[in-house]
């Protein structure tokens, strides 16, 4: 249930940014396959999909998995009369969201999302969402493949402006050629 009220989070989000980020990604990966590498750099090519589909499985899993929101059900005042054994001095209440929770979960509000969440990292605005407890591994590696990714299409494109300079040297020198 959680993945289906993410999903609906993910496409009524106001600015739609994931949807830009997926398609931009896709455009300058496809452009980068069928443009800018030649029959001889399969490896690269290899090496290059894999950091996609690897960067974008984990973008997905972070824009899609529940940060860690706490259930609103279940963490309300009822929370506090179904559990009266618990002091009230290891309860935490969020004044926005008005939820009772105990103070190990370490929860803050977020003001953008307004919500609580579970040990929230930060809002962000790559994902539309709130990093927390849930999905900060997929998050981290997320930035890590994206960083490999950009690297790796940095120089597949310094290689192809260097190949294509060359090529174009060479038919300078062979229009001289002809030219003398």
């Amino acid at each position: 249930m959680d993945q289906i009220v993410s999903l609906i989070y993910l496409y009524n989000n106001k600015d739609c940014f994931s949807v830009c980020v997926i398609t931009t990604s896709l455009c300058v990966y496809l452009l980068e396959f069928f443009v800018f590498f030649q029959n001889n750099y399969l490896s690269v090519k290899i090496l290059e999909t894999m950091f996609f589909l690897v960067f974008m499985l984990s973008y997905l899993l972070t824009a899609l998995l529940n940060p860690g929101i706490p259930n609103r059900d279940y963490y309300s005042k009822n929370f506090i009369n179904n559990n009266p054994d618990l002091p009230s001095s290891s309860l935490v209440k969020c004044s926005k969201c008005n939820i009772v929770v105990p103070k190990s979960f370490r929860i803050s509000h977020c003001n953008i999302c307004q919500v609580c969440v579970k040990n929230h990292d930060h809002h962000c605005p790559w994902t539309g969402k709130c990093i927390g407890e849930k999905n900060l591994m997929p998050f981290y590696i997320f930035l890590c493949f994206l960083l490999c990714y950009m690297f790796m299409s940095f120089i597949t494109f310094l290689t192809f402006l260097f190949n294509w300079q060359e090529m174009e040297f060479k038919k300078v020198k062979r229009i001289k050629r002809k030219l003398l």
